[in-house]
């Protein structure tokens, strides 16, 4: 259960991001999102990565406050379920990225994921 509300928490904060943008380009933000997860068996249709560095100021401070009460656990099942996906895997291998610099995930509506990362200096 923990670790529902850990992805519906980045869910949450993030879904910011993708509204900001919509806002930007004149589309109506989306107000509905499906599973925080897609689901088993069913091939993710887009993998989208961003550098947490590259979000408004506002979206990163909300992520970095969702990271850091985010226990070391929690991490690890996110970026478990992210290597178990081999289009998050070769998404992030093609721009020589790994899991390990995942903070936060997405899923909209069309079930397409968005990885939120930032590398540890």
């Amino acid at each position: 259960m923990r670790r529902l509300t850990m992805v519906a928490i980045c869910v949450a904060v993030i879904v910011g991001v993708p509204a900001y943008a919509q806002v930007e380009k004149g589309y109506p933000p989306s107000n509905e999102l499906q599973d925080s997860a897609p689901q088993l068996g069913r091939a993710v249709p887009s993998v989208t990565i961003v550098a947490l560095e590259t979000l408004p100021l506002e979206i990163q401070l909300q992520v970095g406050a969702t990271v850091a009460q985010s226990s070391k656990e929690d991490m690890q099942v996110l970026r478990r379920s992210i290597d178990a996906m081999p289009e998050a895997s070769a998404a992030l291998r093609a721009r020589g990225l790994n899991s390990a610099e995942v903070v936060a995930a997405l899923v909209d509506d069309d079930g397409g994921l968005t990885l939120i990362t930032h590398e540890e200096v």
